[in-house]
């Protein structure tokens, strides 16, 4: 789960327009973070469903995994609106220019929704 949530973290934070938060390998080749956290996800879907037990544990493991995926997503995401805050508020304190100041301040006040809505 920590690995998808880094995922969507690093896609989150680099579609709010801070690239430079990501890791270079992640900006570079994307598609290698994605296999990896597909590959850990049918690893254990394998796992679960092709073992000796009955049918339905495995299908009780399929949700449970699913679910995880999902709570992934969203803490990323969480995590990366979160990171994004910071940043602008680091933005404010050093920047000289009032008119960029209030442009900032106003990001600073959009809602998680708005914020994602807007991105790049």
């Amino acid at each position: 789960m920590g690995v998808a949530k880094k995922v969507v973290y690093f896609k989150s934070i680099s579609r709010l327009g801070f690239k430079s938060e990501t890791p270079l390998g992640f900006l570079r080749k994307e598609w290698i973070y994605h296999l990896v956290v597909w590959l850990l996800f049918s690893g254990v879907l394998v796992s679960s469903l092709f073992t000796l037990r009955p049918w339905w544990v495995g299908l009780i493991g399929l949700m449970i995994l699913c679910l995880f995926l999902l709570i992934a997503n969203i803490a990323g995401r969480n995590s990366a609106l979160k990171k994004y805050r910071e940043v602008l508020k680091e933005m404010i304190e050093f920047e000289e220019d009032e008119d960029q100041v209030q442009e900032y301040q106003s990001l600073l006040e959009k809602s998680d929704t708005e914020i994602w809505a807007m991105r790049t």
